[in-house]
């Protein structure tokens, strides 16, 4: 759903034969985006990516109870081999239409350096308190994990893949430790990477205000920073919400997107000590509590 901000309209958008996964508005461009997956019949799930023209909006208003609703009825998409496409108007300004279609490539994690990988149409999402927009608890019949369930973080979107790649990155550097959940494989969406796999830890939680051992827990998370930094890398976002402390009082770290390498030459030494100063400011107990 888009809301126009300059009005109390609504506007909701209709697929004849696709089903939306993900919507995001696009203000440079001036349209809603949508993550679809089409639906022409065929057994075989194909993900396509529709953005409608906020120019559409004017054709497609009408009244309800609720309020100003306005339906945008996308005619029918094509089958083919395109994975963009564009909707918006005739020229006349009186009819909706596909007007481009896109069979370039789209950006996708150029570093594969596990050697599992799933395809994202072939996961189970798993409907969890975890779940959000990029995050998801899902399950594949080739994991090996308890129940064959996975956490899995992906970009819905293209313009999302650089923060996915810097994350991956981050695994990569850190596989043989245990600061991190486990790093389970590659999702991959027509043969791009366009997210990952990790271990679900079931039972664990971050550390929160009301915790009446948070000292201890804050300890912890500290424990498993310091450990990431004798790695070379610095966080960059600590804080407690990116901590998960296990059953057993261990502590991982997860959201590693804006971590950096801080050995491989970029940084002196001064500003790796600065770097990881910050980092354990974060989770300090006093600073915690000052946040709320």
């Amino acid at each position: 759903m888009s809301r126009n901000r300059s009005t109390t309209t609504r506007y909701e958008v209709e697929f004849a034969n696709a089903v939306p996964l993900a919507a995001q508005d696009n203000v440079e461009r001036q349209a809603t985006e949508f993550r679809v997956v089409l639906n022409d019949g065929t057994p075989q799930q194909e993900i396509k990516y529709v953005s409608v023209s906020t120019s559409v909006r004017a054709l497609c208003v009408k009244e309800e109870e609720s309020g100003r609703v306005g339906i945008i009825q996308v005619p029918l998409l094509p089958g083919g081999d395109w994975l963009t496409a564009d909707v918006g108007m005739t020229p006349d300004e009186k009819q909706i239409f596909i007007t481009t279609t896109s069979c370039k490539p789209l950006p996708g994690v150029r570093n594969e350096w596990y050697e599992d990988s799933y395809e994202y149409v072939d996961l189970d999402i798993v409907p969890a308190s975890i779940g959000t927009g990029r995050v998801k608890l899902v399950t594949a019949p080739g994991l090996d994990t308890p129940r064959h369930q996975a956490v899995m973080k992906f970009s819905p979107f293209p313009g999302g893949i650089s923060r996915i790649e810097a994350e991956t990155n981050i695994y990569q550097h850190i596989q043989k430790s245990t600061v991190a959940p486990k790093f389970l494989g590659h999702v991959k969406e027509d043969g791009r990477i366009i997210g990952f796999l990790i271990e679900y830890i079931e039972g664990a939680r971050s550390p929160e205000v009301r915790d009446r051992f948070l000292d201890l827990a804050l300890r912890k998370c500290k424990q498993t920073l310091e450990a990431l930094h004798q790695l070379g890398v610095m966080h960059n976002d600590a804080r407690p919400e990116n901590c998960l402390l296990r059953r057993d009082g261990t502590a991982v770290l997860i959201d590693f997107e804006l971590s950096t390498i801080a050995t491989d030459g970029s940084l002196d030494g001064f500003e790796r000590q600065v770097g990881y100063e910050r980092d354990f400011q974060a989770m300090d107990p006093d600073h915690y509590l000052d946040s709320y």
